[in-house]
């Protein structure tokens, strides 16, 4: 079984949502999608679909559809968290959304290996939409506390010889060991290039850039794919605005966050909930 939790009843949904934007009707379409193709998945193993004489067409296809499926993992957890979701439940559904890109990306690099592919494709993008899956996948495991897991995280993204990411690489350092240096740059520039000036500035001023970080993330963010989702229109992809990278930068340089507390788009109850975790590393 998938392991994901079912649709709240409407009246729950209205009393727990953390972001009044997210409309019930919204959330429960979503819902619907998102189970109906994890129950998919789990009626049947994907590998029956693949035909080993077709030249890797029906491994393109398996690939394509799992692809689908671990992107709607993502959405999931980001949709719960904004129904008002505990940490303690996402952290729960955390290791299924994982092995749901661990799987696209066995079949992904099958199909790669087949004459019908003429060229590789990373699973996770991290020049294109694929970061934010990454930052918030990322995200996710510092603040559920599954930071044992960000390995292999890191080995989905690392596939196809992207160039590393400065704030991806920041963020696993104090939990993966051996990688490379991080660079001076992020593979999507903003908001999230703003975060590294946090990471090389000292102690006592990290609390002022945070800050200052979630004042302009909304208008630094307008070339991502959240930007103005809750707009006329644009609803029905609606999510929630959440600035997720925020909390689990706060969390790995051990920010007090009382400055910025109460500002939009930061998933403090997510910071306080890892706080009750063991202490990363020093940085």
């Amino acid at each position: 079984m998938h392991g994901f939790g079912v649709a709240k009843p409407e009246k729950e949904f209205l009393s727990d949502r953390r972001d009044v934007s997210v409309t019930y009707s919204v959330y429960r379409d979503q819902m619907d999608r998102f189970l109906e193709a994890f129950d998919f998945h789990d009626e049947r193993p994907f590998e029956q679909y693949v035909v080993p004489s077709d030249g890797g067409q029906s491994l393109a296809a398996v690939s394509g559809g799992l692809g689908a499926m671990a992107w709607d993992t993502v959405s999931y957890l980001h949709l719960q968290y904004s129904s008002g979701a505990s940490p303690s439940e996402m952290r729960s559904w955390y290791p299924s959304a994982l092995a749901f890109w661990e799987e696209y990306a066995y079949f992904h690099e099958a199909f790669h290996q087949s004459p019908s592919s003429n060229y590789v494709i990373a699973h996770m993008t991290l020049g294109d939409s694929g970061y934010w899956d990454a930052i918030r996948m990322t995200s996710f495991a510092i603040l559920l506390g599954h930071v044992d897991a960000l390995a292999r995280l890191c080995a989905i993204w690392d596939y196809g010889n992207q160039p590393l990411d400065g704030l991806l690489e920041r963020l696993v350092a104090p939990f993966v060991p051996g990688r490379a240096p991080p660079p001076a740059t992020c593979t999507r520039h903003l908001p999230y290039s703003m975060l590294l000036e946090v990471f090389d500035s000292s102690p006592d001023q990290r609390p002022a850039l945070m800050s200052k970080y979630l004042d302009e993330w909304y208008t630094a963010s307008r070339r991502e794919p959240y930007y103005e989702s809750h707009k006329k229109g644009r609803e029905h992809s609606y999510l929630g605005l959440w600035s997720f990278e925020a909390a689990a930068v706060t969390r790995v340089l051990q920010i007090t966050d009382s400055s910025y507390r109460d500002k939009n788009f930061y998933p403090g109850d997510l910071l306080d909930y890892a706080r009750g975790l063991p202490t990363p590393p020093d940085r």
